[in-house]
């Protein structure tokens, strides 16, 4: 039995957060980022104007404040205008190491856990 469509075209779950990072464009210096959400699949982030569908990105984004930053290439699979000219960028991880995955798959329960707790407290 075919799975109603239901526009989402992601097969991983994704938190809402808020990482300061960098990206770096082949050949280019690094700039700085903030996520809008991520996944162990990719993430969501702020991107200048250079940036185009397709391209792929070097990121460094810290997921603690004392642990080392995660490190990967990603693709950027589409990109969309907001209020006040910001970029976003969707994001598509294209290597990550394990233990970037690892640390990465923590993080993302963490939020979930923090979330349901939240929501837990407000019922």
């Amino acid at each position: 039995m075919a799975r109603p469509r239901t526009g989402e075209r992601r097969s991983t779950t994704r938190v809402r957060c808020a990482f300061k990072g960098a990206y770096r464009l082949a050949g280019q210096s690094s700039r700085p980022t903030e996520t809008r959400d991520l996944s162990d699949g990719g993430l969501l982030m702020l991107v200048s104007g250079d940036v185009r569908q397709g391209d792929v990105l070097d990121l460094t984004i810290p997921l603690t404040p004392a642990g080392s930053p995660l490190r990967a290439r990603g693709r950027v699979v589409y990109l969309r205008e907001t209020p006040g000219a910001r970029i976003l960028a969707g994001v598509q991880f294209l290597s990550l190491s394990a233990r970037h995955r690892e640390a990465l798959g923590k993080k993302i329960r963490d939020r979930m856990l923090r979330g349901a707790a939240r929501v837990a407290a407000r019922c």
